[in-house]
């Protein structure tokens, strides 16, 4: 235990988080020095993980803008960060599990025994917890914005006291107590052996690379990231896991993902400043959970250092700090990949109101092969009912009633035997999760079926047509009529849709760059401020 534990400095250390400080200041905006990533959270918050370094690490307290060393290992060992709660073995390795439907075998639960505390420094209880457990008691230290010991991984409170029996009998009486469960508690572990827990209120714990570690990154569950941990725990994000990372050495891992290392260097460099102004506009969407931006595709998506390529890295450093902007403000920079020939209005996808800077702009330098410029999906009547719901009935009919002046569907109808839905601008897209807005729908139900003889009229549907018949004139309705003839035979005419087609062009929002758009200027001899400038109408880059 002691090579893991070394002399613990109680001091302030640098001023770091992008959060609070540290900003590059322009005109009438300003980018930090380092970013908040959260790579772990809401839904996606993990119970627990592993973290290392070539070098080792270093654990700590940050409290607004210090940094109190809690642990120092100058090893490449691996450790466990868990939150306190309900844990089985399998395999050798710890599961969470449900305080009620408990696993037979050895469970570690959220409840200790106080030994002693507090104390100043964690080398100072280091030898008598080595007592302990040399004892028979599991101890170890605790973190709670001083040293304490606990003993103890207990599934209830009664189990617990039994534990406070146990260490009565061995170290006399004292001043014992029952630890209750607590929902911001943390556990630090290697090698199975506990290291600390981390159970203070005033701060978050963060987890660093040693300085030796040349670049300065650290794994984190076999993928490798620059920068540094921070770990938090919410009732709805639970545990939050935060990348704290140079803002530019972000963006290393963001231009590889979001455009293919191997495209266009003025293409790339295009790519890198949307990137850094998205992000830079974009700061705090997730202040609620103590990040800035996600690593997916809600935000920009980020794969870390392992994602890194020198041509994009060189993208990155030959724009630093260029942004985009328009009357002296960041822009949203939205960018997408392939726009089937020409971008759209913001106004037309997602807005009220029109941007000046996001208007549709012929994509003549986008080419013909590129990914998803002409796409196909059919959809089936019951595949239908289950995105529109059930609440309209059967559905009779699919229609695009309104289009934007780029070819856009801004307004899609979908009628059923109980009602009908309008879905208007990105949602004609998001619906039936169809690549792009840019597409027309044609179905089998355009042909009239007539005893087993097809032909194509030129009606798209029955109802609300007109037919004439021996009483006069009547208006149609449903999907299919029956005639006699002459001879007094029956004749079924339906036009009924089984299943619709969307016929489209693009992929993404249309808005702002379109990626392949931009590297077919690259490849005609734009520069990236001429194909940031061509996308984004009436901003510069600066």
């Amino acid at each position: 235990m002691k090579k893991h534990f070394t002399k613990i400095f109680v001091c302030l250390a640098l001023i770091i988080s992008a959060l609070f400080c540290n900003t590059t200041a322009y005109a009438q905006y300003s980018i930090p020095n380092y970013i908040r990533i959260g790579l772990y959270y809401g839904d996606n918050g993990v119970s627990s993980f592993n973290v290392s370094a070539g070098k080792g690490l270093i654990f700590g307290e940050y409290t607004v803008s210090d940094f109190k060393v809690l642990l120092e290992d100058k090893t490449s060992s691996t450790y466990n960060i868990r939150k306190d709660s309900y844990f089985y073995e399998t395999n050798g390795t710890l599961k969470e599990c449900s305080p009620n439907s408990l696993p037979d075998g050895k469970v570690y639960g959220p409840y200790h025994v106080f030994i002693g505390g507090p104390f100043g420094e964690l080398e100072s209880i280091i030898t008598s917890i080595m007592v302990y457990r040399q004892k028979g008691i599991d101890a170890y230290p605790v973190y709670t914005g001083s040293w304490e010991i606990w003993a103890g991984f207990y599934k209830s409170s009664e189990e617990a006291q039994g534990g406070i029996t146990l260490v009565e009998d061995i170290l006399g009486l004292g001043a014992y107590k029952v630890v209750e469960p607590s929902s911001s508690r943390i556990v630090i572990s290697t090698g199975g052996q506990v290291m600390f827990v981390y159970s203070s209120g005033s701060g978050a714990l963060q987890i660093r690379p040693q300085s030796e570690n040349n670049p300065y990154k650290l794994t984190l569950n076999n993928s490798n990231y620059r920068g540094y941990l921070e770990v938090r725990r919410f009732w709805d994000s639970d545990m939050t896991v935060i990348n704290i990372l140079p803002f530019e050495e972000y963006l290393y891992g963001v231009v590889p993902i979001e455009m293919g290392y191997n495209s266009p260097i003025e293409a790339l460099k295009a790519q890198a400043v949307a990137a850094r102004t998205y992000a830079a506009a974009t700061l705090g969407k997730y202040s609620k959970w103590y990040f800035d931006l996600c690593n997916s595709m809600n935000t920009q998506v980020y794969k870390g250092y392992d994602s890194e390529k020198p041509s994009t890295n060189q993208a990155v450093d030959e724009t630093r700090g260029k942004v985009l902007t328009y009357n002296g403000q960041l822009i949203n920079a939205f960018y997408f990949s392939t726009s089937g020939g020409k971008t759209e209005d913001y106004i037309n996808v997602w807005g009220n109101y029109e941007i000046p800077y996001l208007k549709s702009v012929d994509d003549s330098y986008e080419p013909e092969s590129a990914q998803y410029r002409n796409w196909e999906v059919t959809l089936t009547l019951a595949q239908i009912k289950q995105y529109v719901g059930s609440d309209i009935g059967d559905i009779t009919n699919v229609a695009a009633t309104r289009y934007s002046d780029s070819g856009r569907v801004i307004e899609l109808v979908v009628t059923g035997t109980k009602g009908r839905k309008v879905y208007k601008k990105d949602e004609c897209r998001t619906i039936f999760g169809l690549r792009s807005q840019m597409y027309t729908i044609s179905s089998d139900g355009q042909k009239v079926y007539i005893t087993g003889v097809v032909y194509s009229p030129e009606i798209n549907t029955l109802d609300n047509k007109y037919i004439v018949t021996s009483t006069g004139t009547g208006l149609l309705s449903g999907s299919s009529i029956s005639i006699i003839g002459a001879d007094g035979k029956i004749v079924s005419i339906s036009n009924t849709s089984q299943s619709y087609k969307f016929i489209g062009h693009g992929w993404g929002h249309g808005l702002g760059m379109s990626q392949e758009g931009a590297k077919g200027m690259a490849n005609a001899g734009f520069n990236f401020q001429e194909i940031l400038q061509y996308y984004y109408t009436g901003a510069v880059v600066q």
